[in-house]
């Protein structure tokens, strides 16, 4: 057979072995433990034509000339590297990370596998549920010591060892408390945060933008401006620090829009919400972000356009821990203004033991927070304790201590 017919069948020959074991690779892809492996080539013995001549005095030397004979298999390899653990929500299920292999036994003989799906048989055995080969491993003793030099053993659980889950019926707490701590009274505390509208004034690190959603920037953040006013692109950054406010923020947008129209205005609302004013030109894009900060980018501002001459309003307003300064009637909780309108407010409760009843304050324009937790203070006739407003603006009622001074069953109504 010519040479290079020989030559090419070897090769198309080691060919189809590699695409058979690749083949094996891809039908395997789903096989628990499976172990792919790869194919590697090598040259074949060559065919010397001529031999190799060293120099003499007239003439150099030569090389052989030598005619490769193609290629054979020089090895088909396992990969042994740690695959993706899986979690496939059966209990019985076993995974090994790093080396090692599961011992499995059918009575006579050991075997090895990576595959960790197990199951346990009727006698409480962990099988193999494919052949019903027995689980091993060295078993620990009751006290969880492994003895030197111990076999492997079939591993079995029990089943008279499974308990059936029941509801606790009861539950019993003993300690000592010290006598240096001092008995307190009653303490309430509200569960959700007491917000105002976001003024001006306001540092940007403490605002919110609606029921615990924090606005998500931090110290040092970058604020990106970027806009397209009238077909051109506008942009400009804003540092994050102590002292930038929401003014800061907002002077900073216009200043962007004005690069390209000096009409164009932006304005802060009673309510946290925030216009933006196209003037002669379209505001194609608008769009405030932090590199750093999906929160911020998910709550704040983003891809906003107003047509010229028209005026468009954010739809999340922004929100300010609230202060006993603000006015009870602009309240928010939930980012839901409180329904407290002008008028009676009625608060009821009880207090050791014996019910209020019904006490009334009138609630007027310029009522704040403040009055109300004074007005609450009072109605309990609390004198030791406080109610005041914690760090996160939750209303903390601290009673007196003792339990005829026990506060609890606390209603407020508009009357």
């Amino acid at each position: 057979m010519l040479r290079s017919l020989f030559a090419g069948v070897t090769g198309l020959a080691n060919h189809q072995l590699k695409l058979d074991v690749i083949g094996n690779n891809i039908a395997n892809i789903n096989t628990l433990g499976f172990k792919a492996s790869r194919v590697t080539f090598r040259e074949m013995l060559t065919q010397t034509i001529r031999g190799a001549s060293r120099p003499s005095e007239g003439t150099g030397g030569t090389n052989p000339q030598q005619i490769g004979l193609g290629s054979s298999v020089g090895s088909i390899d396992t990969n042994f590297s740690q695959g993706n653990m899986q979690i496939t929500g059966i209990m019985t299920d076993l995974a090994i990370e790093g080396e090692g292999f599961f011992v499995l036994s059918d009575g006579f003989n050991q075997f090895y596998t990576r595959g960790g799906n197990f199951s346990m048989d009727g006698a409480g055995y962990m099988v193999n549920p494919g052949n019903g080969y027995k689980l091993q491993g060295i078993i620990a003793d009751n006290y969880g010591n492994i003895q030197q030099g111990q076999g492997v053993e079939d591993i079995m659980i029990p089943t008279s060892l499974i308990v059936p889950a029941r509801a606790t019926s009861e539950i019993e707490i003993t300690g000592n408390l010290p006598g240096t701590i001092q008995a307190q009274g009653t303490i309430l505390r509200t569960a959700d945060m007491f917000m105002s509208a976001a003024t001006g004034g306001d540092i940007l690190l403490d605002l919110y933008t609606g029921a615990d959603d924090y606005i998500g920037l931090t110290l040092g953040d970058q604020i990106n401006i970027s806009a397209t006013v009238g077909g051109t692109a506008v942009n400009n950054t804003l540092s994050v620090t102590e002292t930038t406010s929401l003014n800061d923020l907002v002077t900073m947008i216009q200043s962007v829009l004005q690069q390209q129209d000096a009409s164009a205005g932006v304005n802060l609302n009673a309510d946290g919400t925030i216009d933006i004013a196209a003037g002669a030109m379209n505001i194609e894009v608008l769009n405030i972000s932090v590199a750093s900060s999906y929160q911020f980018n998910e709550n704040f501002l983003s891809n906003f356009d107003v047509d010229a001459g028209e005026i468009g309003t954010t739809n999340i307003p922004l929100r300010a821990l609230a202060s006993e300064d603000d006015l009870l009637t602009e309240i928010y909780v939930n980012n839901v203004r409180l329904p407290i309108d002008e008028g009676d407010l009625e608060l009821d409760g009880i207090i050791g033991g014996t019910d209020l009843g019904d006490r009334t304050e009138i609630v007027d324009a310029t009522t704040t927070l403040g009055d109300f937790l004074d007005w609450m203070e009072g109605t309990y006739a609390i004198n030791g304790g406080t109610v005041e407003l914690d760090n996160r603006s939750r209303i903390l009622v601290t009673g007196d201590i003792g339990e005829a001074y026990a506060i609890g069953g606390i209603e407020i109504s508009q009357g």
